[in-house]
């Protein structure tokens, strides 16, 4: 949960989960009977009866040591097999506990609600009322209309006893919990297939010219977002500069995204100010760090000012959408040609834009590595591939219509459900450096090499590997695709609702989608396809 992530985040420290009810957040209503509430802790009257399906607990990490009898039990067993023979061995030792036994507690309450039943004023009678009118309902398992959400209830900080609190400044905390930092954290599968261009990264190093280290070197990321997927990337390059360079050489890193981007959680992570994260300027010296918000389809820095820029999993959005999709959610699902000549051609106009503003931006000499979401030559792209048995984005529109059958939401809305992407195949990619006299080509901007690689799911890869508990598998999967997905459904939904409503509606698509990874992990997970490209701009 973001606003759980936010207040770690805040106070500096973390929460252990100490108890889950069984199938969390996904008990059907209809199985047993619920109590019906119209308020609780953290849950204010709105007149809309609710049902609680299960809780998660919480402990302070340095809370109460509920492992402390076994380990009493292991410690005297070990005794009596080690007697006074000497120090034990390291695997042998029982490791002491940082539990102070702090109280403070933390829950999430997993709840649907139903906006039916909603009464007009609180009184004890139309309570009773409507919770009679709601229960009969559902024991008659008729069709309800429901949306389900999560309720934090978190400590006051006044809870926490027995070990220090240092509270980061709010000037320097993101103002809204939903963004702290959650596309980083929920993104690991972005690391690894990050991490698959180093060799272009350090080829296009490794043939920069520096003729002298008083001058700055400047390294673009395009669409950073948070600054965390690319960190490991940025810390190699400043590391192969300094290895060469040594620490006179200025280094300037450029942060570039969207003026709506997530800079607060950029700065944190730089700063080392969000927990298991080093800070970038106090681990290297001589290093200087700044944002730019313009888009990446204008030009966003000054002309011949970046030796280096890179660009992980943004370049694939487009700047506008070309049509509503007739029959799915995104352009791989398209069957109406006309549709598809428009996705087309928009993603063809956005890709010459965006290399034309590169050139303006990147020294003579200079290059760009791009590793963009594509189509492989087997038809492979993102949560599509031959090593998974459902497609993703299959997956979401079956549930989102299954919703428009059940009239929680309209057709207007379904219909206006378009995610502005699209996968460009290695020929598309190809195209504007193929004739010399195009538009890219008269830049000086050079294709050196692309290639396509499958980076395969890590929460599935570790499902694969090691099983456990499918409902948790589930919760911890889902994240990594609601993290670029959720605002598309959000959004499409009407204005006329309130803010609490729809995101009520994305909550339940993706306790739907959850539900569904929990009854066969194996068949779900998000392996990545993306191709790598190296460019350099020449001198013309």
């Amino acid at each position: 949960m973001a606003v759980l992530r936010h207040h770690e985040q805040v106070y500096a420290f973390r929460f252990a989960i100490y108890h889950v009810a069984r199938d969390f957040g996904n008990i059907d209503v209809y199985k047993k009977k619920h109590k019906v509430y119209w308020e609780q802790t953290g849950i204010p009257f709105d007149g809309v009866p609710f049902v609680i399906l299960g809780s998660k607990v919480l402990d302070c990490s340095y809370g109460r040591d509920r492992q402390i009898a076994s380990k009493i039990k292991r410690k005297e067993r070990l005794l009596e097999i080690n007697g006074d023979q000497g120090p034990q061995r390291k695997y042998n030792r029982v490791k002491g506990s940082k539990k102070v036994n702090c109280p403070a507690v933390a829950s999430i309450k997993a709840i649907a609600k139903f906006p039916d039943f909603k009464i007009a004023a609180n009184t004890e009678s139309r309570r009773d009322t409507g919770s009679k009118a709601l229960r009969r309902t559902i024991a008659s398992r008729s069709e309800l209309k429901m949306y389900r959400k999560f309720v934090v209830c978190l400590p006051h900080i006044s809870e926490h006893k027995n070990h220090e609190m240092v509270e980061v400044p709010l000037s320097r905390t993101p103002s809204r919990p939903d963004v702290s930092s959650f596309y980083s954290d929920n993104t690991k599968g972005c690391y690894l297939a990050i991490l698959e261009a180093m060799p272009l990264i350090s080829a296009a190093l490794e043939a920069i010219e520096i003729t002298s280290t008083d001058e700055l070197f400047c390294i673009a990321d395009y669409g950073t977002a948070d600054g965390g997927t690319s960190m490991p990337v940025i810390i190699n390059c400043i590391k192969t500069l300094r290895d060469k360079y040594g620490d006179s050489l200025p280094i300037n890193i450029v942060y570039e995204d969207r003026p709506t981007n997530d800079f607060k959680s950029l700065f944190l992570r730089v700063n080392g100010l969000i927990p298991e994260s080093k800070s970038l300027l106090e681990t290297f010296q001589n290093i200087y760090v700044t944002a730019c918000g313009t888009d990446f389809y204008s030009q966003c820095l000054p002309p011949n000012y970046i030796d280096l820029g890179f660009s992980a999993t943004a370049m694939h959005c487009l700047s506008e959408k070309p049509c509503n999709i007739t029959d799915g959610l995104h352009h791989t699902m398209i069957q109406d040609e006309d549709e598809r000549e428009l996705f087309r051609l928009q993603a063809a106009k956005d890709w010459e834009t965006i290399l034309i503003n590169r050139a303006s931006e990147i020294k003579p000499g200079g290059y760009l590595v791009v590793v963009q979401f594509a189509i492989d030559s087997e038809g492979q792209y993102l949560g599509h591939t031959k090593l998974t048995k459902n497609c993703m984005f299959t997956t979401m529109t079956e549930l989102w219509r299954q919703m428009l059958f059940e009239d929680l939401i309209t057709m207007e809305e379904f219909m206006n459900t378009t995610f502005l992407h699209y996968y460009r195949t290695v020929e598309e990619l190809s195209e504007p450096f193929i004739d010399s006299e195009s538009n890219v080509a008269q830049t000086g901007m050079k294709l050196l090499h692309i290639e396509t690689k499958v980076v395969k799911c890590p929460f599935k890869k570790k499902w694969i590997k090691h099983k456990g508990d499918a409902q948790q598998h589930a919760e911890w999967f889902i994240p990594t695709i609601r993290t670029w997905s959720s605002q598309t459904f959000y959004s499409a939904l009407s204005e006329s609702r309130s803010e609490e409503e729809r995101n009520g509606i994305v909550d339940e698509l993706f306790a739907r989608y959850a539900k569904k990874v929990s009854e066969n992990p194996s068949h779900h997970g998000m392996d990545y396809v993306h191709a790598y490209l190296l460019i350099r701009r020449d001198i013309i």
